[in-house]
């Protein structure tokens, strides 16, 4: 276990026992308040440290020993974080150590860096929760993130001072967020959240509000690939009207990467349903409007060139 305290980080490899030994990592030293830790799981112990002046550094093997770190700061600032941000939480990937997210709490500051590399190299994915690419305007304050894998899709969640956001594709170039809960939690100031892999369980702690929780929807792609269609198409939902879950079905004449996106009928989007690449065929996915009021929504499609949107309409 690791744990911080002050500006130190502290450790200790039998936590179970009725009088648990407590070391100090000397290395695991950012010159400030330690902030926010990460650890991964696959290959463990390696540990991610934030500080409250911007500051985060990588510890390899730290369960051993007094291990050296290597400082990602330098890196962090060219790809534009701010070199004196608060650092209010670090995500490590639990299957695979190299992908990390460190998150900014600062105001006009851009919040969000991700880092498939084990920090060597660092890209901005606040996208639209930030108002300026610089980081300024009202982009909301970032807090935490975590995330859950399903279907070889990651879904990230972001608490924030506005309520949850969420995105399936942090690949994109800007990112796009979708809030979640817009009916139940609001924009309300959200300052921690925490995702459970195995039954898909996110539960989201507010401040003054009390705390959330639901179940990803768990969104099953239904596919027939025996005959392969001659164009593109997508069919109305069914049942329509529905309640509370319908089913959208597609044609693909090529493989493709698809993305199913669900507007309100002002054009706010509401849920990312699909990001994924599929194969020719006819498929097939669900759509659960469990945590939606009684309205009507839009659905649309994108598949390579293919662009095409229907209504859908939902009766609580």
């Amino acid at each position: 276990m690791y744990f911080a305290q002050g500006d130190s980080v502290l450790r200790s490899s039998n936590i179970s026992s009725a009088t648990p030994k407590w070391g100090i990592l000397s290395n695991a030293t950012t010159g400030d308040e330690i902030t926010a830790l990460g650890v991964s799981k696959t290959p463990a112990n390696i540990l991610y440290v934030g500080g409250g002046n911007g500051k985060v550094l990588k510890i390899d093997t730290a369960n051993v020993g007094d291990p050296s770190a290597t400082d990602l700061s330098t890196a962090l600032v060219t790809a534009g974080a701010s070199a004196t941000g608060y650092v209010h939480c670090i995500y490590v990937d639990p299957s695979n150590a190299d992908n990390v997210i460190v998150v900014y709490s600062n105001y006009n500051v851009r919040s969000i860096f991700y880092s498939s590399n084990g920090g060597t190299s660092w890209s901005n994915v606040s996208g639209n929760l930030e108002q300026n690419k610089d980081g300024t305007g009202n982009g909301p304050s970032c807090r935490w993130v975590d995330a859950i894998t399903t279907g070889g899709t990651t879904t990230y969640y972001m608490a924030t001072s506005t309520g949850v956001y969420s995105t399936s594709d942090i690949s994109v170039s800007p990112v796009t967020w979708v809030q979640e809960g817009s009916t139940t939690i609001g924009s309300v100031v959200c300052a921690m959240l925490m995702a459970r892999q195995s039954d898909g369980l996110v539960v989201v702690g507010t401040h003054g509000s009390g705390v959330f929780s639901a179940n990803q929807t768990l969104v099953g792609v239904e596919s027939e690939t025996s005959n392969i269609p001659e164009s593109f198409s997508i069919s109305q939902n069914y049942p329509n009207p529905f309640n509370p879950s319908t089913k959208i079905k597609f044609a693909l004449s090529s493989t493709e990467n698809v993305k199913i996106i669900v507007y309100d009928i002002t054009g706010r989007q509401i849920k990312e349903l699909l990001s994924q690449n599929l194969t020719a065929g006819t498929h097939t996915v669900d759509f659960d409007a469990s945590d939606l009021a009684s309205g009507t929504y839009i659905y649309r499609i994108k598949a390579g060139n293919f662009v095409e949107s229907k209504k859908m309409l939902l009766l609580k």
